[in-house]
């Protein structure tokens, strides 16, 4: 044993190789992994995962196409900036939509129930344009009561439900 090297200095860890990190596959607006490369190789020839799914390497940022992972040759260099296409704006939207709607459901509902009388008091056609939010209103308060927080979901559900019935019939009587 050398002098510089003392017994209860801790030995580096081995560097992991690229087939050893863990990887994540964003597929139809879940997040299933970790993986290591061995596995997601088995699972696209068993049909569970497709090539057009996208991969995540644990502690990066950056979501990629996962042919680009296992077929090499297929991946584009990344020199400059990578535009994504409409399908992933499409699936991060509404990946990001149900999320809000969670995590913020009683937030969301109140201001759809306002935007719903706001147009029931404005337009000429009120069906056509309150009617949708009053919908997503009462789609909000249901996600409050899924999520086991019953009183609000029920109140946010009769409140969409009841307030704009009432004001229609009232202002249009």
């Amino acid at each position: 044993m050398t002098p510089e090297h003392s017994a209860t200095e801790p030995t580096p860890a081995p560097e992991k190789t690229p087939a050893d990190v863990p990887h994540y596959v964003l597929r139809r607006g879940e997040i299933l992994g970790p993986f290591a490369v061995a596995e997601l190789h088995k699972l696209v020839a068993d049909g569970v995962l497709e090539y057009d799914d996208f991969v995540q390497e644990a502690g990066n940022a950056e979501w990629l196409p996962l042919r680009w992972l296992l077929i090499p040759g297929e991946a584009q260099d990344l020199g400059g900036a990578l535009a994504p296409t409409w399908l992933t704006l499409l699936k991060w939207s509404w990946l990001r939509l149900r999320y809000n709607l969670d995590a913020q459901s009683l937030y969301a509902g109140w201001v759809c129930l306002g935007l719903a009388l706001s147009g029931l008091f404005l337009s000429r056609w009120p069906a056509l344009l309150w009617l949708p939010w009053v919908v997503l209103a009462f789609f909000g308060g249901v996600a409050l009561y899924r999520r086991e927080r019953v009183g609000a979901g029920i109140v946010l559900m009769l409140a969409s439900a009841v307030i704009p019935g009432s004001v229609w019939a009232w202002f249009y009587k």
